[in-house]
């Protein structure tokens, strides 16, 4: 059950033929439902998603938005603005078919912080693979901010490292779509005339498109 007084619910379609829905619930989490066309049914109960983040049912509104078929985000003013204060970064977090949930919710980058008890976060998606966000500002103007898709166009770089447990490669890169599995290989010459074996790598590029790695 929720409070009819202070309680918002947030809907979203994340494909033809569903709909979920969002509320932050009594137990400060963030609770969701969904509907299948398939199932023609509604899911049996509510269930939080995951994470530890919490966030307050009587002032904070969860904004959510589909930017592609198969895709969730959403978004919260979050506690993060520091004690004495009711500001902080816009938080998210985001669920793919292919991935499931985020293990927890995260800011976003920059330094703009906004109430957490008057303002709200309103999100959008212009086509497929971005997302606009508003909010009105601090100065009373509409403020933006925007994530795309983009080719990656990674710098790479290759630093060599000793230790007791034997030789490795840190491979360091910018450049990369942020949030995204990133696979690299390596071919290596050896001094002694022999050629390194290649293999590939994977791992996960952070929101700002970096990310590393070692190979052994």
């Amino acid at each position: 059950m929720f409070d009819r007084n202070t309680q918002q619910i947030a809907a979203v379609s994340r494909a033809p033929g569903n709909l979920d829905l969002f509320v932050i619930g009594n137990d400060s989490h963030v609770w969701t439902t969904a509907w299948s066309s398939a199932t023609n049914n509604w899911n049996a109960d509510w269930g939080p998603l995951p994470g530890q983040a919490v966030f307050d049912r009587n002032t904070q509104h969860v904004a959510t938005v589909s930017r592609a078929p198969g895709n969730l985000d959403l978004f919260v003013i979050g506690n993060d603005g520091g004690v004495g204060t009711t500001n902080g970064h816009v938080w998210t977090t985001a669920w793919s078919s292919a991935t499931g949930w985020n293990a927890d919710w995260r800011p976003l980058p920059g330094q703009a912080v906004f109430d957490r008890n008057t303002q709200q976060i309103a999100a959008v998606s212009r086509a497929p693979g971005n997302l606009d966000l508003f909010v009105i500002g601090n100065d009373s103007h509409v403020w933006t901010t925007f994530w795309g898709l983009h080719a990656a166009n990674p710098a790479i770089s290759l630093d060599p490292i000793r230790n007791d447990g034997g030789r490795f490669i840190e491979v360091a890169g910018t450049g990369f779509t942020p949030n995204q599995g990133v696979k690299l290989g390596y071919h290596l010459d050896n001094p002694s005339g022999g050629v390194g074996e290649g293999h590939p790598d994977a791992f996960t590029s952070d929101q700002t498109g970096g990310s590393s790695t070692l190979f052994h």
